[in-house]
C-alpha cells in the first residue's frame, strides 16, 4: 500500500495560501521587471511570461481566498 498523504500535503504546500500569491504579485509589480534582450522576440516572450505569472498568481490567490468562505 502506498502512502500518498505526504505527496498530497506537499502539493497543498506548493499551491500556498492566498496571502502568498498576493505577496508574489506585489513583489513582481514593485521590484521585478522582465529582462530586456538584444533580440526583440526574446524580450517579447519574457514580457509574456511576466504577464502570465502576474495573472496566474492573481487567479490562484483569488480562488484560494474564495475557498475560505
Amino acid at each position: 500500500m502506498l502512502n500518498l498523504k505526504n505527496a498530497i500535503d506537499g502539493f497543498k504546500l506548493i499551491i500556498g495560501s492566498f496571502v502568498i500569491h498576493w505577496v508574489f504579485i506585489l513583489a513582481m509589480v514593485i521590484a521585478l521587471r522582465p529582462p530586456e534582450y538584444e533580440d526583440e522576440e526574446r524580450t517579447h516572450e519574457a514580457l509574456g511570461i511576466y504577464i502570465f505569472l502576474i495573472f496566474y498568481h492573481l487567479a490562484i490567490g483569488t480562488i484560494r481566498y474564495w475557498n475560505l468562505f
